[in-house]
């Protein structure tokens, strides 16, 4: 299994339209899980399951590049959007 973890901040004048475009967002498939900081309001991390490696990176690079369905994204992050691929390794920690 691999996932695609982006981590990026909204600006505090968009966070209503980022919300609703969150909503917007939610027939998605695979739907992704979206967290925001405890400590650190409008810093989001959006968790996204791939089947492959290949996919994990489509979906970052989409990401990165504003390509749908994150279009909209980059008008209201503060800064740019951190985007990163993992494997899942089967160990105990």
């Amino acid at each position: 299994m691999h996932v695609c973890m982006m981590e990026y901040r909204v600006k505090e004048e968009y966070r209503e339209d980022y919300l609703a475009w969150v909503e917007e967002m939610g027939g998605l498939e695979p739907q992704p899980l979206l967290y925001e900081g405890t400590d650190q309001q409008g810093l989001f991390v959006e968790i996204w399951s791939a089947d492959s490696e290949e996919a994990a990176h489509r979906i970052q690079d989409a990401a990165r590049a504003g390509e749908a369905p994150w279009s909209k994204l980059p008008l209201w992050v503060n800064g740019k959007i951190n985007a990163w691929s993992f494997r899942q390794i089967n160990a105990r920690i």
